[in-house]
């Protein structure tokens, strides 16, 4: 992990006392696997079919390491914005837009300032014809906007305060192992900062991708202390988590992203909860090994970045995460 090597000692003890909760909380690590019912019942196995009690007598089911024939899973999320929603956020886009050039325009000289002004105008024309259109105010139109958000299945926010938002997820990849996971991409749409559309290079607008990811299973504390199983998803190649700009601000993010699994129970479907609050990822990595995502933005230096998803990860054949074998 990239941080590893910057931390104090206190890491140190952290490490320890994780490695001690870890060997309390699991068996082993976590693993991805199948749990089958065995050809011949009796001897070595386990008695129930999510593999979690082992037996040497009475064996119905045996445990499968890793992925099966049908390895790939895909996931996704949308949500549908209302026809209100997009003629408001183009309007507080136009406005805010209006009012940048005005700013730039009392600096400059003619004829550039009257360029400015001009160009300014023509926002704020856009604008009103906007708000009238969905029969709003601006302060209606800011209420509406948010409150619609707020239900989008993915938002990016740093510590800082940029917030950026997808109505709809599509991701796919499959399982490269009983602990990995490989060829990992996350496609976002109809992604937005204060109504500016985010794009990847490449894509169409409002088109986030990120890089093809890799990530493997590990341990993770919850909000209460409780040790669970996480998957940690990072760049497969070493470089940047995703990259996009919204108009001219460039994103740059870079790091990795833990979120928490489902364990103990064979599922086609896991619902997956991506978390941060207030820009910080929840959890920060595996116990021990503290990592997070990070965002270079315009250029500046990385700050935190938390990425929020809520989507449905659904695999070609059944399998479990499982924390006993």
């Amino acid at each position: 992990m990239r941080r590893v090597g910057k931390l104090s000692l206190c890491v140190s003890i952290v490490a320890a006392l994780a490695a001690t909760m870890t060997a309390s909380a699991f068996a082993q690590q976590p693993e991805y696997g199948r749990c089958v019912a065995k050809a011949v019942k009796g001897g070595t196995g386990y008695t129930s079919s999510k593999c979690t009690v082992a037996t040497g007598t009475k064996g119905k089911y045996e445990w499968l390491a890793g992925p099966g024939p049908q390895a790939g899973f895909v996931s996704e999320a949308k949500v549908v914005y209302s026809h209100d929603y997009k003629l408001c956020r183009t309007a507080l886009f136009e406005e805010e837009v209006a009012k940048k050039e005005r700013v730039e325009a009392e600096g400059a000289s003619e004829p550039l300032k009257g360029e400015l002004i001009e160009r300014a105008v023509e926002h704020e024309t856009n604008s009103s014809d906007y708000y009238r259109r969905a029969e709003k105010s601006r302060k209606e139109c800011e209420t509406l906007v948010e409150k619609e958000e707020g239900k989008a299945p993915v938002k990016l926010a740093t510590v800082g305060g940029a917030h950026v938002s997808c109505a709809a997820e599509a991701g796919s990849g499959e399982y490269a192992g009983p602990t990995e996971v490989s060829n990992v991409i996350l496609r976002l749409s109809e992604c937005a900062k204060k109504g500016q559309a985010c794009q990847t290079e490449g894509a169409g607008e409002g088109e986030i991708t990120t890089s093809v990811l890799s990530g493997r299973l590990g341990v993770v504390s919850d909000e209460k202390g409780k040790v669970k199983a996480g998957l940690d998803l990072q760049s497969a190649s070493a470089g940047a988590f995703a990259e996009f700009s919204c108009e001219a601000t460039t994103f740059v993010l870079s790091g990795s992203v833990v979120h928490r699994v489902s364990t103990n129970k064979m599922a086609k479907v896991e619902l997956r909860d991506f978390r941060q609050k207030h820009g910080m990822e929840i959890p920060e990595g595996f116990l021990g090994e503290p990592d997070f995502l990070e965002a270079s933005i315009g250029g500046a230096a990385p700050e935190p970045i938390g990425l929020e998803i809520k989507d449905e990860q659904i695999s070609e054949e059944k399998i479990e995460v499982n924390t006993a074998v």
